[in-house]
C-alpha cells in the first residue's frame, strides 16, 4: 500500500501533517505501507529545509511547479496537505484522512 501525501514547506498545516506521519513511518513500514511524498513548492531549497524540519520518512519528490504540478493536477489537488491511499495497483481505497486517522486505521490492523 502507498500513501500519498501532498504537501508544501509554506503550508503550516502540510509542514504539520508531515512531521506527523513522519513519527508514525514505523508502524506503516510494519503494515507494508510505504510513503510517497510530493512537495508543492517552488524551489530546491525550501524543499529541503521543510523536509529536514518534519523529519520526513519515506519517498519525497518536488518538480518545483508549485500548483501546475502534473501529479496535483492529476489528484485534483486543491488544498493542502492532501492525502491518499492507494492499493497496489495504485487504485485510492480512502483519501483525505489526518496521521492520527491514519495511526487508529494502523492500530486496528486494517492493513493486513
Amino acid at each position: 500500500k502507498i500513501v500519498l501525501l501532498f504537501w508544501a514547506s509554506w503550508s503550516d498545516e502540510s509542514m504539520s501533517e508531515l512531521s506527523a506521519y513522519s513519527a508514525i513511518y514505523p508502524m506503516a513500514f510494519k503494515n507494508n505501507t510505504e510513503y510517497y511524498q510530493i512537495s508543492l513548492d517552488k524551489t530546491r531549497s525550501s524543499w529541503i529545509n521543510g523536509l529536514s524540519a518534519a523529519a520526513a520518512r519515506g519517498v519525497n519528490v518536488c518538480d518545483f511547479k508549485y500548483w501546475d504540478s502534473p501529479a496535483a493536477v492529476e489528484y485534483h489537488v486543491h488544498k493542502l496537505p492532501a492525502v491518499f491511499l492507494l492499493d497496489e495497483t495504485g487504485k485510492i481505497i480512502r483519501k483525505g484522512f489526518s496521521a492520527s486517522e491514519f495511526s487508529d486505521f494502523l492500530k486496528n490492523n486494517a492493513l493486513n
